[in-house]
């Protein structure tokens, strides 16, 4: 039995398929209505503002307990405007010297990661974990063939480390990857986040998704921040 079936059975199938394309909806009167929770969304990082560096500065400081005292106080920020969803700094190792992460240490970059987690959840608010997908620039950094290991430790280990701290509700994840060898390796990883025990029922999330994409994404199990409801009614 679902768990919320009579709130799902007073949705409408344009409803319904709103809710899996755009989740910022939950915003609006008609859902709240019903009982469902308002949602309102922001990277904490963009929250930083002038008054903190960003995470990843912050990082190059190797004080994990000065992070988690901005992360409380930014999360709570967060919490006093309203927000009830926070995309906070993911936990995988810098791969690529062209993509922003919190450390090169798999154990420091957790320990980073969970502060910001346990700062979301001591105010309240829902967390999102960046990032747990493979970029083809990073890929360009590893080894032609994908190395099962090396996944494992350096990004899914370190976001299961993150999860024991404080645990995340959803994970930002990416689908494709146009890279001999790597084809999969993204839609494995989301499937990672759905099934995985110590991440406890996180949902994969994707960022945005196009008009072609929407529909693969949505059947594959994931919900879009940004993605086109109107392919979605299409289909």
């Amino acid at each position: 039995m679902l768990k919320y079936e009579n709130i799902i059975g007073q949705l409408t199938t344009e409803q319904k398929v709103r809710m899996l394309c755009d989740v910022s909806c939950l915003s609006d009167k008609e859902y709240r209505v019903l009982g469902i929770p308002e949602m309102k969304t922001a990277y904490l990082e963009d929250r930083c503002g002038t008054k903190y560096p960003s995470p990843y500065m912050m990082a190059n400081s190797w004080n994990t307990d000065l992070v988690g005292d901005v992360a409380k106080d930014i999360a709570k920020s967060m919490s006093d405007d309203g927000f009830t969803l926070a995309i906070t700094p993911g936990a995988k190792i810098k791969i690529s010297p062209y993509r922003l992460a919190l450390s090169e240490d798999a154990c420091l970059s957790s320990t980073l990661a969970g502060k910001y987690l346990e700062a979301t959840k001591s105010v309240g608010l829902a967390s999102c974990i960046k990032d747990f997908s493979l970029t083809a620039d990073e890929i360009e950094w590893m080894d032609e063939s994908p190395k099962s290991r090396y996944i494992y430790e350096y990004i899914v280990n370190p976001y299961r480390m993150a999860a024991k701290k404080g645990g995340f509700e959803g994970a930002l994840v990416a689908h494709g990857v146009q890279t001999a060898n790597y084809e999969n390796v993204n839609r494995a990883l989301a499937d990672i986040v759905a099934s995985d025990e110590e991440m406890n029922g996180a949902v994969p999330v994707c960022h945005r998704a196009n008009m072609t994409n929407t529909v693969k994404f949505v059947s594959e199990g994931t919900i879009c921040l940004e993605a086109v409801s109107v392919a979605m009614e299409a289909a």
